[in-house]
């Protein structure tokens, strides 16, 4: 486990719903976000160099498998390596958020979360 005092890092990426695309209503940020792309955990990780000698997952596009150094878990949904936790695609971020509630306290919390908000196990 991490324990308590872990030093946390967050990146979120966001993606631009109808109403922020309307060029009246967003003031400008539909061409931001236009130019946005999904970057998971361990892709933000490797461009900095900072994934060598740990295993990653990251969206299945061939631009963005090439950049991972350790492929052998590259199809999990969640990967956690010593200290990183990645997932694979926006669609997996409430197991990487379960995984980190289990690495930050326990098992037993990220299961009752996990059932409070009636996710899948």
């Amino acid at each position: 486990h991490f324990g308590l005092k872990a030093q946390l890092q967050y990146f979120f990426f966001f993606q631009a719903e109808d109403g922020i695309r309307d060029a009246q209503e967003s003031r400008g940020l539909g061409d931001v976000y236009k130019r946005q792309e999904y970057m998971g955990t361990a892709l933000v990780l490797a461009k900095n160099g900072l994934l060598e000698g740990e295993t990653g997952t990251t969206y299945p596009d061939p631009d963005y498998l090439k950049l991972i150094p350790n492929k052998s878990k590259i199809t999990d949904r969640v990967v956690v390596s010593n200290k990183i936790i990645s997932s694979r695609a926006p669609g997996t971020s409430v197991e990487w958020g379960l995984e980190i509630v289990k690495q930050l306290f326990d098992a037993k919390t990220s299961e009752a979360l996990r059932e409070g908000i009636l996710a899948r196990a």
